[in-house]
């Protein structure tokens, strides 16, 4: 599917997610993913009529420790990309301050966040499996802090991220995965997910909702087989 099909319907899909999170809770808590897959999503996303971004409160699912006007910066992305291009504005933004240093700033963030569960939950996946900031290998509790601030092993290496727990805490998740590199790892963490084993990042993103959704191209999801209960 070539990436401009591939954005176009992702942001299609996202569009009817907000709106149906708008039409049952009267707003949408919106977490945004970082990375280089979503940006194109983004675009189409900022292009489609009528999405009622006036009722959402966009959140961040990580971020890097930078100011917002670096070039690896989550927030500075999505600015270019999505909020910049849009006709109505969202209700509120509420960036990850990375540039307070990651501790600082997951701290700050966990506030901002609060308690309350996240409407829509986008997320990209790595090559090696990670989701937000969330690696392999790392120490991961399920239960624990809702921000979390993390190491990566590719600058720049301190990050803030969403955790496990408010992940899965999201009533619908979406995971936005594409190109030709990232399809062994996804089987692999497709399977893993299908066999109740996570243990790549990924694979433990299991939301308590049931609302896992695969927006994948055509060469990420070269060879999987649809797993139950995940689509």
């Amino acid at each position: 599917m070539p990436e401009g099909r591939f954005a176009e319907l992702a942001a299609r899909r996202i569009a009817d997610a907000i709106e149906r999170a708008v039409e049952a809770r009267g707003g949408c808590r919106l977490a945004l993913a970082g990375g280089s897959t979503p940006e194109p999503v983004y675009r189409a996303l900022a292009a489609i009529e009528g999405v009622p971004f006036a009722a959402v409160d966009v959140f961040f699912g990580d971020e890097r420790a930078v100011p917002p006007d670096d070039s690896a910066s989550n927030y500075g992305m999505a600015r270019r990309a999505l909020l910049d291009g849009l006709a109505v504005p969202p209700r509120a933004v509420h960036r990850i301050e990375g540039e307070r240093g990651a501790p600082d700033a997951a701290r700050a963030y966990a506030e901002v966040l609060g308690d309350t569960p996240l409407d829509v939950t986008l997320l990209g996946m790595g090559g090696d499996g990670h989701t937000a900031s969330i690696f392999p290998g790392a120490e991961t509790p399920r239960e624990g802090p809702r921000v979390i601030a993390t190491t990566s092993p590719s600058p720049p290496h301190s990050r803030v991220s969403l955790s496990l727990g408010a992940i899965n805490e999201s009533r619908s998740v979406y995971f936005l995965v594409a190109g030709a590199r990232k399809a062994a790892r996804l089987a692999q963490v497709r399977s893993q997910i299908g066999r109740g084993e996570g243990a790549l990042p990924a694979a433990r993103v299991v939301p308590a909702s049931g609302r896992l959704v695969w927006l994948l191209d055509r060469a990420a999801a070269d060879g999987i087989e649809m797993t139950r209960g995940t689509r």
